[in-house]
């Protein structure tokens, strides 16, 4: 799990969270309405419930300033999660923070990879946050019912994207070419001038990658996104997830993603086989 915990967060166990004292949750205005952190936690089980197809495998929580701020993460697999985890070992995630003291709003994330921190780290691919207000508790479950279900699409997605990758072969004078365009996505496509994957100073170590990391020897597409993706891990947290975003579009244009998408302005896009 990437619920992280180094500025003073100790871990906490779902009794501890529930044995908290409600004079934790004090109202500090007319307009405050804290949430008691086990409500919240139940509020996205119920809301995982209500879909149907997805199970909580996993649970990991902090708590830090004398428990006025709250984190946590769940591991979570559904009907279309079997595929990323058995091909591609990728779990999806569920994070979730809150405070009691106007410090952050109550907030949820949903990725392949949540991270989490007592830094006040907090991403994913989708992430919604909710102000502690008088109506919080109900618009929280909607915002998290619409996110949940943008998940279980978004996994077929990523199977499929993923399936894709692997399928396109990859030749050293490709991988090398990739590497030039990583380095500025306009080399692509105009409109995404200024946008990089990696630094000058990172393309020896990407190709060392291509070339020497047992973990992607298979000469295709899927490899060498996971070597970019590997030299990203050096970029702080934000920035690593729009370099992973831009990997992504760099692979999805060359292997023709977009074009074996079905698109339908009132369905889901799905995979055309």
């Amino acid at each position: 799990m990437s619920l992280m915990l180094h500025c003073g967060a100790t871990p906490a166990t779902r009794l501890d969270i529930a044995s908290l004292p409600k004079s934790n949750f004090k109202s500090m205005g007319a307009r405050h309405k804290p949430v008691p952190y086990i409500d919240f936690i139940e509020s996205v089980e119920q809301s995982v419930n209500r879909l149907g197809n997805i199970r909580i495998t996993g649970e990991d929580f902090g708590l830090s300033h004398e428990g006025s701020r709250f984190f946590g993460l769940l591991d979570i697999e559904t009907d279309y999660s079997d595929g990323l985890m058995e091909k591609y070992q990728m779990k999806k995630q569920i994070g979730l923070r809150s405070s009691t003291q106007q410090v952050f709003s109550a907030g949820v994330a949903f990725s392949t990879f949540c991270f989490v921190c007592d830094n006040l780290a907090f991403s994913g691919d989708i992430t919604l946050s909710r102000k502690h207000t008088t109506q919080i508790t109900n618009d929280l479950p909607e915002l998290i019912d619409d996110s949940l279900h943008k998940l279980t699409k978004d996994m077929r997605l990523i199977e499929g994207r993923f399936d894709l990758y692997s399928e396109k072969s990859v030749s050293d004078k490709q991988a090398h070419d990739l590497v030039c365009k990583a380095l500025d996505l306009g080399r692509v496509d105009s409109s995404m001038k200024g946008q990089s994957i990696i630094s000058s100073q990172r393309v020896a170590k990407v190709l060392s990658h291509w070339d020497e990391n047992p973990n992607w020897k298979k000469r295709n597409a899927f490899s060498f996104f996971n070597c970019l993706t590997e030299e990203t891990k050096g970029s702080q947290l934000q920035q690593q997830s729009k370099e992973t975003r831009n990997a992504q579009w760099l692979m999805d244009d060359f292997t023709g993603f977009n074009n074996v998408l079905a698109i339908n302005p009132d369905k889901e896009p799905v995979i055309i086989n």
